[in-house]
């Protein structure tokens, strides 16, 4: 059964925000991460899928954020009661928890689970293989040393071509592989192998255009910055035109942000000293405006500085505060920039909290009315501000904020963004309704009783260690090597975290998981 919405991306406005929220309460936030659930997983059901694909991994990923524990035991079970089949979603989601909470767990167990990802390069690798190669010592067992090698091996699986064509993705692998190289060396490991240059081809090779001819004296060129500021409104609006519309093309003159910033912002200060705010307001708003201009919020925010620099605190306040709202959120695809340049919100919110306010109602207001590119992200981005406490220090403001924009009862910063949260979840829920038991989740997460608020509600270590047996389920061969090799390291070096996971294990495997000879690279790390 479909519910006639083709695809419905707004469930991210309630994803998005979540690990902030979990961050500022984190029982609030696990009892709206249990609420969520269901929601995304009927949205994949009852969608064509575009966009709505994505809601389910992202809710593990916050999973792994808001509880660990849970996310192990949901994940393993989901693994190994389906156990040699697919499921890159809970392999994922075991990924997500490593890259959470990597730093924190105790290095044995957090480097067993790592072996078994299946990313053979991650940016936290040579962070957590150092601070295993720490513990190491003459006391130490010998597998700990073991655990060590295999997972340096790792990197050597990475793919000689990954994203050949982009410099700086190489120089950022050299410089995480020779920091894991100095790991190696440390503790007489074998050297990770040098990858192969990319072959040249004429395909590889940078296209290059043809020269450009030098311009000549009776070429039309675009029209020169005035050097002056011009005096009145509309002269600063088209000198903002003018540069908007000047063209890209190599050798053209083009007015620098720089130049626009003192220029734009001299007249501005201008209409100030005449005490024409309400003018100099009109300008910001035109470059924050339909006009869409190039650069807007980065010319906005230096506005802002040079006009708060010069005591003008009220119109500063709006230029941060329409930086924030013009900076467009997760690469450009949200309107209001939610955790994106929120220091400039909070900047505005300093200088003039209701002010700020103002502006940011008037903008709601009118991108919902009438938005260019929709209205997703404002809802984001106002749990974003209240959750980070944006608008924090002066309650009445706040209080006055909410009524008037969103009708929600008076209270403080944090409770303002649950209630936001909620308001946006029952218009969601209502729009994607449950029509079959079907829509309910296979392994539904339910938030712990009697919740304290702590960041990890029971033991890391044994999630870890759960997570890295449930590895066992893995579909292919190489996966369920690099699984038995772990639970062995965690049997022999962490038992007493191991148990659990194990019992765990033998209670849900639905088929045997098929044991063979040692992997070639297993065998490589072995000494001698």
């Amino acid at each position: 059964m479909a519910y006639g919405w083709r695809k419905d991306i707004t469930v991210h406005e309630l994803l998005d925000p979540l690990p902030a929220l979990v961050t500022a309460d984190p029982a609030r936030g696990r009892a709206r991460v249990a609420r969520i659930q269901p929601l995304c997983e009927r949205l994949v059901l009852h969608t064509d899928g575009k966009e709505t694909n994505a809601a389910r991994p992202r809710w593990w990923n916050v999973l792994a954020g808001a509880d660990p524990v849970a996310l192990a035991d949901l994940a393993a079970t989901g693994l190994l009661s389906d156990c040699n089949g697919p499921n890159t979603i809970l392999h994922g989601a075991r990924e997500d928890l490593w890259r959470a909470w990597n730093g924190t767990a105790d290095p044995v167990v957090a480097t067993a689970l790592r072996i078994t990802l299946d990313t053979p390069l991650l940016q936290a690798d040579a962070a957590l293989l150092d601070r295993l190669a720490r513990t190491v010592g003459p006391s130490t067992p010998d597998g700990v040393p073991q655990l060590l090698r295999i997972a340096l091996s790792r990197a050597d699986e990475r793919q000689a071509n990954r994203d050949s064509s982009s410099d700086g993705t190489r120089l950022a692998d050299a410089q995480l592989v020779a920091e894991l190289k100095a790991v190696a060396e440390r503790v007489g490991a074998p050297q990770l192998t040098r990858l192969p240059e990319p072959s040249v081809t004429d395909e590889s090779q940078p296209r290059r255009s043809a020269p450009i001819p030098a311009q000549s004296a009776t070429a039309p060129t675009s029209p020169a910055a005035p050097s002056l500021a011009p005096s009145e409104p509309v002269g600063l609006i088209r000198v903002l035109r003018a540069w908007h519309l000047s063209p890209y093309e190599a050798g053209a003159p083009q007015h620098t942000l720089e130049q626009m910033r003192d220029l734009v912002g001299d007249g501005l200060l201008n209409l100030a000293a005449r005490g024409q705010t309400d003018e100099a307001a009109q300008v910001l708003r035109a470059i924050a405006g339909p006009f869409d201009f190039r650069d807007g919020p980065l010319l906005l925010r230096r506005l802002a500085d040079k006009l708060r620099q010069n005591g003008h605190d009220a119109l500063a306040a709006e230029a941060y505060a329409l930086t924030w709202v013009r900076t467009r959120g997760q690469g450009g695809w949200l309107n209001f920039g939610g955790e994106t340049a929120l220091d400039a919100l909070r900047t505005a919110a300093q200088l003039d909290r209701t002010l700020t306010h103002r502006v940011i109602t008037e903008e709601a207001e009118a991108v919902v009315s009438a938005g260019r590119y929709g209205t997703h992200g404002i809802t984001q981005a106002l749990i974003f501000a209240f959750a980070q406490q944006a608008f924090a220090q002066q309650a009445f403001a706040q209080q006055a904020f909410a009524q008037q924009a969103f009708g929600l009862p008076p209270n403080d910063s944090l409770d303002l963004a649950f209630a936001l949260w909620d308001e946006a979840a029952t218009v969601i829920e209502s729009r994607a309704p449950r029509v079959h038991d079907s829509d309910d989740p296979q392994h539904p997460y339910r938030a712990p009783d009697n919740d304290n608020g702590t960041p990890v509600p029971g033991d890391l270590d044994h999630a870890f260690a759960t997570a890295a047996l449930a590895a066992v389920a893995h579909a292919d061969r190489e996966g369920k090597c690099r699984a038995m090799v772990a639970t062995r390291s965690l049997v022999t070096l962490r038992p007493e975290a191991t148990a659990p996971a194990m019992a765990l294990a033998l209670e849900q495997l639905s088929d045997p998981a098929t044991m063979r000879p040692a992997c070639p690279w297993e065998r490589r790390t072995r000494p001698g």
